[in-house]
């Protein structure tokens, strides 16, 4: 009954903010990403000179992700 995974959305302002999931760098935002479905985890925005951005996610989808200045 479908894939055990979905896509999320991440986005950065300003862009190219490093993506992490679970404390696994996946990569970069703006981007999708990957993860299971129904499965809590973290994902965290990172760039240097930028507070850095947790959203814990409860077997949900969030729309996007950003980080702030």
């Amino acid at each position: 009954f479908g894939s055990p995974y979905q896509d999320i959305r991440v986005a950065s302002d300003p862009p190219g903010a490093g993506v992490y999931i679970d404390d696994v760098r996946v990569g970069v935002a703006p981007g999708s990403f990957p993860v299971r479905r129904n499965q809590s985890l973290a994902v965290e925005v990172r760039k240097p000179g930028y507070r850095s951005e947790i959203l814990i996610l409860e077997g949900r989808k969030p729309s996007t992700l950003g980080l702030l200045d």
